[in-house]
């Protein structure tokens, strides 16, 4: 239940939003006879699946089917959410991350590529946007501003590169990038939280053995004293409701160290500070944070009209300052009008171009942004009951869930003892 199925099995009738409780669903084999397959709890080691209603058409296809979701991939979008608060809050500043690059050396990774946008904009400048201009352009004039344009384009990528820097919470959305990558590859947020959280998961699994048996002996003692039916269903209940809370507050709690004589009770996640911030660190470096992700969403993303605009106001300064200053014979030409469009044509084709462009600066972003030693050092410092918020969240809003499933899964088990001594 918490981290499978992945997307919804079956044909869904009515799900809340963000619940993987309470759906209904129903798989049709179109057989000549009828059975009814309805689960109410199906238990494996990796999710409970519940409730389950699904039809077929012939008791031989009788086997147990999915109409439900995990709690992870029904919460995918918040579950990023809840991660990008915390990277945003207390691990990563964007813009802090951003200000490692080097605007000289990004210009030396990208000007080569991006000279040749500069050819693009003068041919076809003359056809598209000043037809009537351009023919009264020498070319000797032409070829001098492509030539001054060419030589000074280290120049024009680093500012760019700078004026990127200073505006990066402008045109990237930190946010939005987390949570669309996390709802349209829901199995990324299943791998991390199971990787983070396998030992917890782990403890889960076999706590209820252990748990189980010891309330079972008391439950067992209770019955001998006072042999009543209905003692098997409601202690089964308890049993199985006390195991499952019990279980999630020896994870979670006690949230700081405390001293118990020659002990020292803390919740096992958090004993595993260090251990987890590292894993945590290279799983979203490498799940969430990747240069191209953070390449794509300010390129891609949901303010590319932002940066967009940022690309065009850069584009016009530099124009103006260096043909401006330059009194090439080009600016007689092309006067005030003329230099808009240009310079527009060029933001026009540097935007196009960028795609291709900015894959080669990929290693170089990575190495210098640290993003996997930032998050890893700052996680490792986060005081415990912020690090806390790094895995409860998975079970939080559906704890009292996961607690009730446990205590029925318990009456159940009562009931068919019952069935089974009466």
């Amino acid at each position: 239940m918490t981290f499978y199925p992945i997307d919804f099995k079956g044909l869904k009738i009515w799900q809340p939003e963000g619940q993987p409780f309470g759906f209904f669903g129903w798989q049709v084999s179109l057989r000549p006879s009828l059975s009814i397959d309805m689960t109410p709890f199906q238990v494996s080691e990796d999710h409970y699946e519940y409730p389950n209603a699904c039809w077929s058409l012939n008791p031989a296809d009788f086997r147990r089917r999915s109409c439900s979701q995990g709690i992870i991939p029904a919460k995918a979008g918040k579950m990023a959410e809840i991660m990008v608060e915390l990277m945003t809050s207390k691990l990563i500043d964007v813009r802090e991350v951003f200000s490692r690059m080097d605007p000289k050396r990004m210009s030396r990774i990208l000007s080569e590529d991006a000279r040749g946008s500069l050819y693009k904009v003068v041919d076809g400048l003359g056809e598209t946007q000043l037809p009537n201009i351009w023919s009264l352009v020498p070319s000797s004039a032409l070829d001098e501003c492509v030539i001054y344009l060419s030589e000074d384009i280290d120049r024009y990528v680093e500012g760019l590169m700078e004026e990127l820097k200073n505006n990066i919470e402008e045109v990237m959305d930190l946010k939005h990038l987390v949570v669309s990558t996390a709802l349209n590859q829901k199995e990324l947020v299943v791998q991390m939280f199971q990787q983070i959280g396998e030992s917890e998961f782990a403890f889960i699994r076999i706590s209820g053995f252990y748990f189980g048996f010891a309330f079972g002996v008391i439950q067992s003692g209770i019955f001998y004293l006072y042999d009543a039916w209905w003692l098997l269903p409601v202690c089964g209940f308890l049993v199985g409701y006390v195991t499952n809370w019990l279980a999630l507050k020896v994870i979670f709690a006690p949230i700081e160290p405390v001293q118990c004589g020659p002990f020292r009770a803390q919740g096992l996640f958090l004993k595993r500070q260090n251990e987890v911030s590292v894993m945590f660190a290279e799983l979203s470096a490498d799940y969430f944070l990747k240069p191209e992700g953070m390449w794509g969403e300010i390129l891609r993303g949901a303010r590319f009209e932002r940066f967009k605009l940022m690309v065009e106001n850069y584009t016009y300064r530099y124009m103006c300052e260096y043909l401006g200053n330059a009194k090439l014979p080009v600016m007689i030409y092309l006067g005030q009008e003329g230099l808009n469009h240009l310079s527009l044509k060029m933001a026009s084709i540097i935007l196009k171009d960028l795609p291709l462009i900015i894959p080669r600066s990929y290693a170089y972003t990575e190495q210098a942004m640290e993003i996997e030693t930032t998050i890893e050092t700052k996680l490792k410092h986060l005081p415990p009951i912020d690090f806390e918020g790094v895995l409860h969240p998975v079970f939080q809003e559906d704890e009292i869930k996961l607690i009730v499933v446990g205590g029925l899964l318990g009456f159940a088990a009562g009931m068919l003892q019952v069935a089974t001594v009466l």
